[in-house]
């Protein structure tokens, strides 16, 4: 629903007019990239993502062509009802563990714009500033961090297509 909403707001397209699909690349089950599909005669639909922690929802829409990415957790991270350690973290995406679940979120956030997701090494993100990349790729991706409702929030957003 809250992508739909996005999408007409953005696009003057009817809510009801916006269908939201979600299919996994490796297995075909409805847990994949969201993606949108409108009427043809509104233009390509934009590229859009989603993610949600601690009855937090967070959406971004990027224009066709326009890769994006959102991840969010929780500023103390955890998996499930288990503590997820900053320091495993740290062992998996390399560097201090001080800074780890902010550094997963953007990993995360960018190997969501870059589409393959956590098929991808978290740990091969490598982030200088506002600018990140997977491994020596590259295509590099802008990063904007927020804390919300006591979240970690990142959203990546690839360069547009020429």
């Amino acid at each position: 629903m809250l992508l739909r909403e996005l999408a007409a707001d953005a696009s003057g397209v009817a809510a009801e007019e916006v269908t939201v699909t979600a299919v996994c690349v490796r297995c075909g089950a409805e847990h994949g990239r969201p993606e949108l599909q409108w009427p043809d005669t509104a233009g390509p639909p934009p590229n859009v993502t989603l993610a949600s922690c601690s009855g937090l929802v967070v959406a971004a829409l990027a224009p066709p062509g326009v890769p994006v990415g959102v991840d969010v957790e929780p500023r103390r991270a955890s998996l499930g009802r288990e503590p997820m350690r900053r320091a495993d973290l740290a062992m998996v995406l390399g560097g201090p563990s001080r800074s780890a679940v902010r550094r997963w979120v953007r990993a995360e956030a960018v190997l969501k714009a870059d589409g393959r997701g956590l098929r991808v090494d978290p740990g091969a993100v490598v982030v200088r500033g506002r600018l990140a990349r997977v491994g020596g790729e590259p295509t590099p991706y802008r990063i904007v961090d927020r804390r919300i409702a006591g979240c970690l929030v990142s959203v990546a957003v690839g360069p547009v297509p020429r």
